[in-house]
């Protein structure tokens, strides 16, 4: 082997044993190296909207990245975590959701809620994502109605059985000419205020009132509209936009009660029940019997043991007079000018107890989930015989933290929820009932939880 030779090998063996060297480094770095990413600072509870004070950083091995965790704080902040997160946990994107994307909206204080709508109420079923309108209740029965609210933003559309209403044709030229390819809207979403959303969820749980929507004009701010009693619609009746006026109900006059003449001879008429110190509720549109328990701080059986005249399976009606307090035993009074030994006191009547409502026994009859556009659960309330059974108040329980959804079957016996990622329990207050659970899962597609309560005793 010459000089020459055993150079060159020299030199080969000597870049090999760099290439190698190097090699190890990288493999190396790669493994020792650590990089910092953002984790919880606390722990962090699904439904909760992400802020930057509530992440802190951790080190990690930087091969860890190559899994695609969250490795900076916008990826984080601002987003909604759909499933438990915990102190230091590692971050993956599908444990967040963009709020409008999960909430319809990205405003973290506005309540999302959906009502029922005819098509030829709706601007003839056109109604369509990002537009906003003006929401009128009337009177099913006739004598007019009431505005709602006005400039709230659509977030959402159905059709009647929560199928997809987008467009089917690609451009406006074909929209022009092919308009029925356009599914009317049945089902309009909307994201407002709490209080609006209980207004809305208590109207199109009534059977004496519908809806009726109209394009809001441009620029038109969101306002809720103060629902109007009977004394302000006798004053002024509110008007729309352009100057036209909408007829309100009809005003109920309460019949007086006629006061009792008493002669010189006959024992005085005791005071006629409820007596002055007793609270009396006049029904107005939409008021449901759990929603009126509610408001004056009684449960739905308490209000029912101060009106034995009413029972669940029984429609409210609007003027209908409901005890919401219960007033002293009547006494009474003798006429002015009779001499006190000249009457006998008159003998106080024993008042019946009311019996409360008997607390019915419930199971699951039929239970199904089918692919929907949005999570949601749909409770249908049946009697022994299968009929529906109206005015039935249905709770979802769930924790984490801890809470509870709420509703009344309307007169056909159903009730709607929206539901989030998470486990929810089923209960019907005032009655006992077999356990059920409802898992949403925060991964996979949505889906229609239809769940059948039939009565057993």
């Amino acid at each position: 082997m010459t000089r020459r030779t055993t150079l060159f090998a020299g030199l080969v063996a000597i870049v090999l044993g760099l290439a190698i060297g190097m090699y190890a480094y990288a493999q190396a770095d790669r493994m020792i190296a650590v990089a910092q990413v953002p984790v919880p600072a606390v722990d962090i509870p699904p439904y909760t909207l992400i802020q930057e004070g509530m992440l802190g950083w951790r080190e990690v091995p930087r091969s860890l990245l190559a899994e695609r965790i969250v490795a900076r704080p916008e990826q984080v902040v601002g987003r909604i975590a759909v499933v438990p997160l915990y102190h230091g946990q590692v971050i993956y994107p599908h444990y967040l959701r963009l709020p409008e994307g999960f909430r319809f909206t990205a405003d973290p204080t506005m309540e999302v809620v959906s009502f029922p709508v005819e098509p030829e109420r709706a601007v003839g079923g056109q109604v369509r994502i990002g537009q906003r309108i003006n929401i009128y209740a009337l009177n099913r029965k006739g004598g007019g109605g009431w505005p709602v609210a006005q400039g709230v933003p659509v977030v959402d559309v159905r059709g009647p059985r929560g199928q997809s209403v987008e467009v089917k044709a690609g451009s406006y030229l074909e929209r022009e000419l092919n308009p029925a390819s356009q599914a009317p809207v049945a089902i309009i979403t909307v994201a407002v205020p709490a209080e609006l959303a209980m207004q809305i969820a208590t109207l199109a749980a009534s059977s004496d009132t519908v809806f009726w929507v109209t394009l809001a004009p441009l620029g038109t701010e969101m306002q809720v509209l103060p629902t109007p009693t009977p004394t302000a619609a006798v004053m002024a009746a509110p008007t729309v936009a352009g100057g036209r006026e909408l007829v309100l109900p009809p005003t109920q006059t309460p019949t007086p009660t006629p006061t009792p003449v008493v002669e010189e001879t006959p024992e005085p008429t005791p005071t006629p029940e409820p007596s002055p110190a007793a609270v009396v509720y006049r029904v107005q549109p939409g008021d449901t019997l759990l929603g009126i328990a509610k408001e004056h701080g009684l449960s739905l059986d308490e209000l029912l043991a101060l009106n034995p005249g009413l029972s669940r399976e029984k429609p409210l009606t609007v003027g209908q007079e409901i005890v919401v307090r219960a007033g002293p035993a009547p006494t009474a009074t003798p006429a002015a000018g009779l001499s006190p030994t000249a009457t006998a006191a008159p003998t106080a009547t024993p008042t019946a107890t009311p019996t409360p409502a008997p607390a019915w026994e419930f199971a699951v009859a039929t239970r199904e989930v089918q692919p929907f556009g949005s999570n949601t659960a749909r409770i249908l309330v049946l009697d022994a015989q299968g009929a529906p059974l109206p005015g039935i108040g249905v709770r979802l329980s769930y924790c984490c933290p801890a809470g509870s959804l709420e509703a009344v079957t309307g007169g056909d016996g159903w009730c709607e929820f929206m539901l989030t990622p998470g486990q929810f329990h089923l209960e019907l207050p005032g009655h006992t009932s077999e356990p059920v659970t409802i898992d949403v899962s925060p991964e996979g597609g949505t889906a229609l939880y239809i769940i059948h309560m039939r009565r057993t005793r």
